[in-house]
């Protein structure tokens, strides 16, 4: 009970368009743009969903990483999944 009285206590954050979201949202977009000065790249990794649809990702060092040079951010969709790929 307790664990479900917590969860549902934090609902408010993920109910698309209350107030905590939107706090939240602007959290986030202010982080990117803080992080990740490169245009194009921000422009890919800024969500095109409600803040909330998708999991949440906690780690500090997240937006950090993907801007370092050796790494590349792929946003296109898979086209094919095979055993050893």
């Amino acid at each position: 009970t307790r664990l479900w009285l917590r969860s549902e206590s934090n609902i408010s954050v993920i109910e698309n368009g209350s107030d905590k979201t939107e706090e939240f949202k602007g959290i986030a977009l202010r982080a990117l743009e803080a992080t990740v000065t490169d245009d194009e790249l921000r422009a890919r990794l800024t969500p095109t969903h409600p803040f909330g649809c998708k999991r949440l990702v906690f780690a500090t060092d997240y937006l950090q990483t993907l801007t370092k040079p050796h790494v590349e951010v792929v946003s296109s969709p898979a086209r094919t999944l095979r055993s050893r790929s």
